[in-house]
């Protein structure tokens, strides 16, 4: 199997094509969707429990879902990486997530995505992640 990988990137280079770079394969790759609760921007609908179902479309080989307390300030480690580090993530399998009792506070301002891995832990692994989707919890 070696031998017939090796040769056609031989194959692929004297014909004056190029082999694809593992950036170049995960440009092609879907990316996951989040579905709710929430909206594109902030600060997205108010929810009365702190135990909601978020639903998701993950595409890849190891999906993760991740959420983050935008009303939490950021540490300076955070700052200086210009990400905030997320109150909880979790690997799924399903298509929806219940957030587990005392991850979130009532009052606070939230945001979720979801990561789809393809190839993870080789080479080639490339990472999609869904586009964030915003929402509160009530009280406080």
């Amino acid at each position: 199997m070696r031998f017939f990988m090796v040769f056609l990137l031989v194959a692929a280079m004297t014909a004056g094509v190029s082999a694809p770079t593992a950036g170049a394969w995960g440009e092609h790759l879907a990316a996951p969707s989040a579905i709710g609760p929430g909206t594109a921007e902030a600060p997205g609908p108010v929810l009365p429990e702190l135990t909601p179902e978020l639903t998701f479309k993950g595409v890849g080989q190891v999906t993760y879902v991740s959420i983050f307390d935008a009303d939490k300030p950021m540490t300076l480690a955070e700052q200086a990486s210009g990400s905030r580090k997320p109150v909880l993530t979790a690997m799924v399998r399903e298509g929806s997530l219940v957030v587990p009792a005392g991850v979130l506070q009532a009052g606070h301002r939230y945001s979720w995505n979801v990561e789809s891995v393809y190839s993870p832990g080789t080479r080639s692994e490339a990472v999609k992640r869904s586009r964030s989707l915003f929402f509160s919890t009530a009280g406080r």
